[in-house]
C-alpha cells in the first residue's frame, strides 16, 4: 500500500465540485511535483460556510495523518453571497465568524491556504462577492493565512465574464478554470511550483 506524505484537503462550495474543474486540474498539477500527495475534494454544491462549519472538524480529522504534511485549502463564499431567493446566502458577518472558527479548528494540525471568491455575473450578487473578498483578505492578513484573491482579475476579464454567461452565471467553464489556475500557479504564495 502506498504511503502518502502530503495530505491535501479542499473544502468549499460549487467552484470545487465541477467535473474536471479546479480541484481535478490542480491535483494533476500538484502530483507532478508531489507524487506522494493524496487529494481529498470535500467541496459540496450549494453549501454555505455555516453548513461546512458543522461537518468540518469531523471530516478533516478523519483524514489527518500524524506523520504527514497535512494541508487544507478553503475556497468558499459563492453560496454565502447568493442573492437567489431559492438558494439564499447568509449574512457576510456570519461567513466571517464561520471562517474564524474554521481557521481556529485547523490550528496546530493543518497548514491552511485560502482562495478568494471569483466574480459572478449578477451585479447585486457580485457586490457581495467583492465585499466578502475584501473581508477575507483582511482576516487572512491578520491571521497570517496565505490568501489569493481571485475577484479583481476575473471581474475585469471579458473572456471570463463571457463564459459565465454561457454557463450558470456563477461558475466558469473550462477557459475560466484555466484563468483561475494561472492566477493560482503564478502567485508566489501558492505552495506548489509552477509547471
Amino acid at each position: 500500500m502506498q504511503e502518502f506524505n502530503l495530505i491535501l484537503q479542499f473544502y468549499g462550495d460549487d467552484l470545487l465540485v465541477q467535473e474536471n474543474g479546479l480541484v481535478a486540474r490542480l491535483t494533476q498539477h500538484i502530483q507532478k511535483s508531489q507524487p506522494n500527495c493524496i487529494v481529498y475534494n470535500q467541496g459540496i454544491k450549494h453549501e454555505t460556510t455555516s453548513q461546512l462549519r458543522q461537518r468540518f472538524a469531523d471530516e478533516a480529522i478523519r483524514r489527518w495523518v500524524p506523520e504527514a504534511d497535512n494541508r487544507i485549502v478553503f475556497c468558499y463564499g459563492l453560496n454565502d453571497c447568493s442573492t437567489d431567493p431559492e438558494n439564499p446566502g447568509i449574512l457576510l458577518r456570519e461567513t466571517m465568524e464561520n471562517t474564524q472558527h474554521l481557521l481556529h479548528a485547523c490550528k496546530g494540525k493543518f497548514r491552511i491556504f485560502m482562495l478568494g471568491v471569483p466574480c459572478v455575473y449578477d451585479p447585486a450578487y457580485n457586490a457581495r462577492v467583492k465585499k466578502l473578498n475584501q473581508w477575507l483578505g483582511e482576516l487572512c492578513n491578520k491571521t497570517r493565512t496565505p490568501y489569493i484573491s481571485l475577484f479583481d482579475a476575473t471581474d475585469r476579464d471579458p473572456i471570463y465574464k463571457r463564459e459565465l454567461v454561457q454557463t450558470d452565471r456563477i461558475c466558469p467553464g473550462s477557459r475560466g478554470i484555466d484563468k483561475l489556475l494561472d492566477l493560482l500557479r503564478n502567485d508566489r504564495l501558492w505552495w506548489f511550483a509552477k509547471d
